[in-house]
């Protein structure tokens, strides 16, 4: 669990949400922190990346990111994540 918990970080880390959010990445982490101690006594289920299948996932509220901006920060098999869904 702790390794996907970090694992997960150093992604937003990598994508920017931190200058994203306009804000340090010192400060990023710290509201993250908390979290990290809320899921460490849950029972959560197994995580296998490979098959898309994870125990968690972090997400940045969008007071912090705007969605558009977050979305493009989304990427699962090389395509950038969206938000509208358009019937054909």
């Amino acid at each position: 669990m702790k390794d996907e918990f970090n694992r997960q970080v150093e992604n937003l880390l990598e994508k920017r949400h931190p200058e994203a959010a306009g804000m340090s990445r010192d400060t990023f982490l710290q509201q993250i922190t908390d979290l990290k101690e809320k899921i460490q006594n849950q029972e959560l289920p197994e995580t296998d990346v490979e098959s898309g299948r994870l125990s968690f996932v972090i997400v940045v509220k969008a007071e912090l990111i705007p969605i558009e901006s977050m979305m493009k920060r989304v990427q699962w098999g090389g395509t950038e994540g969206f938000i509208k869904l358009y019937p054909h």
